[in-house]
């Protein structure tokens, strides 16, 4: 009778992994991306004579970042030059189209680069008299972030910025380089003295204490809930839930449907209800948009969601 008793164990134990291998998600191919830096938007335009840094980051056809030399062009030298670290000069009016390119080291694929358009620049001449901020930025700061403001100007003056709450974001004067200190709101000036004129122009800055991206939680064995990306922690709501899963793990992936390029986190989850938490150790939320929940024992997806 034991012996009966241990066969019929063995037998749901099986049957509950290979209930997993169900799920199994076959096809880990996602398309090549570039990533640029969050910290330093792309303008749409900049004046005659100015720069923009380009700063990117490539992920491979299976999610992972990988550290190859990116190719930068620009489709009209005559508006827009740039070099071989990818910074963009205006050198006339007009627009241009900037791309990069890496090698292609996948065999199965034909082609020898990757390319994707980047950017379309439209370079405007600056008209004397007048000053304005070319990149003013539309989202937030995280606390200890940095980001350069740059004007729009032509003349013998030298321009001066100022932050209304250098308690929320100073600025250097001179440069326009903005360092953020705490969460608020504060106003950010440039001004000039143009011949006897004060030219002066503005651009509201929030700084919020961290950043953050959503998940929403979906699959087997009931998985369901959200879940809060941020550079510190994953953090689980109160809806959260799993039940009898087996060799349950979650990993943060760019590929949702593999997990060969990204990162596990957290221990064993195999029934957990309600809010709770995953702490990471200061991972950048640009790098990673999915989270997968994975059976270990039989390599195969349980389920996931996608940051927004």
């Amino acid at each position: 009778m034991r012996k009966l008793q241990n066969y019929l164990e063995i037998i749901l134990v099986f049957l509950s992994f290979t209930s997993c291998i169900q799920e199994d998600l076959v096809n880990d191919y996602v398309e090549p991306e570039f990533r640029i830096d969050t910290e330093n938007p792309i303008p749409e335009r900049i004046g005659l004579d100015n720069t923009y840094q380009f700063t990117a980051s490539f992920f491979n056809d299976v999610g992972q970042q990988t550290n190859v030399p990116i190719t930068w062009t620009s489709s009209n030298t005559g508006v827009i030059t740039i070099n071989s670290q990818g910074l963009a000069t205006a050198v006339g009016t007009g627009q241009s189209v900037i791309t990069a390119s890496v090698a292609d080291d996948n065999p199965k694929n034909n082609s020898k680069t990757i390319t994707k358009t980047i950017a379309t620049l439209t370079v405007d001449e600056i008209q004397e008299g007048t000053l304005a901020i070319n990149n003013a930025r539309t989202s937030p700061m995280a606390i200890g972030a940095t980001y350069n403001y740059n004007a729009d100007y032509v003349g013998s003056g030298t321009l001066e910025w100022t932050s209304s709450n250098p308690s929320v974001a100073s600025i250097d004067s001179a440069s326009g380089l903005v360092t953020a200190k705490s969460a608020g709101n504060t106003r950010i000036t440039v001004a000039v003295n143009d011949n006897g004129s004060l030219l002066t122009d503005t651009t509201e800055l929030s700084v919020v204490a961290t950043q953050s991206k959503q998940a929403s939680l979906s699959g087997s064995y009931g998985l369901t809930g959200t879940v809060t990306f941020t550079s510190s922690s994953l953090e689980f709501s109160e809806d959260f839930g799993v039940r009898s899963a087996p060799g349950g793990y979650f990993y943060l992936s760019n590929n949702p449907n593999s997990i060969s390029a990204a990162v596990k986190v957290g221990g064993q989850v195999t029934e957990r209800t309600g809010t709770w938490s995953i702490t990471l150790d200061n991972i950048n939320i640009n790098n990673y948009t999915y989270i997968i929940f994975w059976c270990d024992p039989f390599d195969v997806y349980l389920g996931g969601g996608t940051f927004e």
